[in-house]
């Protein structure tokens, strides 16, 4: 996306803290997201605990797939996983725009990766209990969303 012409003023391409963002801070409600000057410093912990957390469920879900044996566990654990990704993506906020989007893709990369339906929609947001989940997020609490994403997930199974 480098050297595109924004349509609509915003950046576009970076994230905040690289060049044209250096100082591009947000705010979700009243809670500040990360400082721009430390968006990188977080991505990169966040890709290594990702990393760790996906390896450990690999290992714990044999071929990426649910199976009888533990299946309820395995599926709280794809679930806590999800609301932890989602939320520390959000708390970060490392684009200028597109943030709950993109964890909301994250989260759905995630559930599939594991067998998992696509239980959370993209846009428009899920709504009232979702936007308030985000807002705990900002407040480093990825938790609230656990039983919001339980309850997504299961109405997201067939039949």
């Amino acid at each position: 996306m480098q050297g595109l012409e924004s349509t609509d003023g915003e950046p576009h391409g970076a994230f905040r803290g690289e060049a044209s963002v250096e100082e591009y801070d947000v705010q979700i409600g009243p809670h500040p997201g990360t400082r721009a000057e430390l968006v990188r410093a977080e991505l990169a912990a966040f890709d290594r605990t990702l990393a760790q957390q996906l390896d450990e469920l690999d290992r714990t879900i044999p071929s990426g797939r649910l199976t009888e044996d533990g299946a309820e566990d395995n599926i709280n654990a794809v679930i806590i996983l999800c609301a932890w990704a989602h939320g520390e993506w959000v708390r970060m906020h490392p684009f200028p725009n597109g943030n709950g989007r993109t964890a909301r893709i994250l989260v759905n990369c995630i559930a599939l990766r594991y067998g998992l339906p696509a239980f959370l929609r993209l846009r428009p947001r899920p709504g009232p209990e979702y936007e308030w989940v985000a807002g705990e997020a900002m407040l480093k609490n990825w938790q609230a969303a656990i039983p919001l994403f339980q309850r997504m997930y299961e109405a997201a199974l067939p039949g």
